[in-house]
């Protein structure tokens, strides 16, 4: 009765080992050695808000962080398992509130295992810095499909009294082809707007007859469209 009840302890204890020795690739950080045991956690997100297990993500994706104890850090992502040699990708001075951060990553990562780690602002791994909390991931190389929010068309001015300038908003990570159209005259213009710009950084001077003239804005491998009443504008001061 007694071997019986030692051996069945001894299997229970190796069980318990195995558990505790299993190593998980994870979208979440280990302990902190620069935190000195605090809860800082980093996780790594496709759309901002979910944080799965196994993160294998398309370009944008974010990089989350809870519980800091920091006003701001620094960000520093890394090929392979563990954080060290040269950063592929640095976000500096990456400001926290309330413990925590979002931070939209537009680069395409080439495919493959990468770490993000993150660091009190100005340390350098490089002579020892520890980090605050690091997290494991996947990129598949891949930029994810732009959504209908990512484009917009904007009225910026009045270059003269037949002339008015719009301006296209491309917030996706890659340029994309459009045409510009004025309702009922055809198209007026066409070309591409340029990666993570704003309406100023694409702007477009388009022909104008009269107040209230409509133009649409497509961009063409997508499908989207946006409509953009123009009425009499301020003058474009260059």
């Amino acid at each position: 009765m007694i071997t019986r009840v030692l051996s069945l302890l001894f299997v229970a204890a190796i069980a318990l080992v195995g558990c505790s020795s299993q190593t998980e690739r994870a979208g979440t950080d280990e302990a902190s050695p620069a935190q000195d045991g605090k809860s800082a956690k980093l996780d790594i997100s496709q759309d901002g808000q979910s944080t799965p297990t196994d993160p294998d993500v398309d370009s944008p994706f974010y990089i989350l962080g809870s519980k800091f104890d920091e006003a701001t850090v620094d960000l520093r992502v890394y090929t392979g398992e563990t954080p060290s040699g040269t950063p592929v990708l640095t976000k500096s001075d990456v400001s926290v509130s309330s413990g925590g951060f979002s931070v939209e990553i537009t680069e395409v990562l080439p495919a493959g295992n990468y770490i993000a780690a993150a660091y009190e602002v100005d340390a350098d791994p490089k002579k020892g810095a520890d980090w605050l909390a690091k997290a494991k991931f996947d990129a598949t190389g891949k930029a994810a499909p732009p959504k209908q929010r990512d484009f917009n068309l904007t009225s910026l001015c009045q270059v003269d009294e037949s002339t008015v300038r719009l301006g296209i908003t491309n917030r996706w990570s890659s340029a994309v082809d459009f045409t510009l159209t004025r309702y009922g005259k055809g198209k007026v213009a066409s070309g591409k707007a340029k990666p993570a710009s704003n309406p100023y950084d694409s702007p477009v001077d388009v022909a104008f007859s009269a107040p209230n003239d409509t133009y649409i804005l497509k961009i063409t491998e997508y499908g989207f469209s946006y409509t953009k009443a123009v009425g009499k504008q301020e003058p474009c001061k260059s």
